[in-house]
């Protein structure tokens, strides 16, 4: 685990790295930031609606 805990710091523009516990204790920041990752990020619109 520590191995791809290291490569997303090294490369987090090919590796990100989410940890369950993260997920659970806050799942809108860590779904936006996935989406973001994968390039397709929430608009501002989808955002303030509450699509997240």
């Amino acid at each position: 685990m520590s191995g791809y805990s290291k490569a997303s710091l090294e490369r987090p523009e090919i590796f990100l790295f989410l940890k369950y516990e993260d997920m659970k204790k806050d799942p809108t920041s860590n779904v936006k930031r996935l989406a973001e990752f994968i390039g397709y990020p929430f608009t501002t619109q989808e955002e303030k609606e509450g699509v997240i």
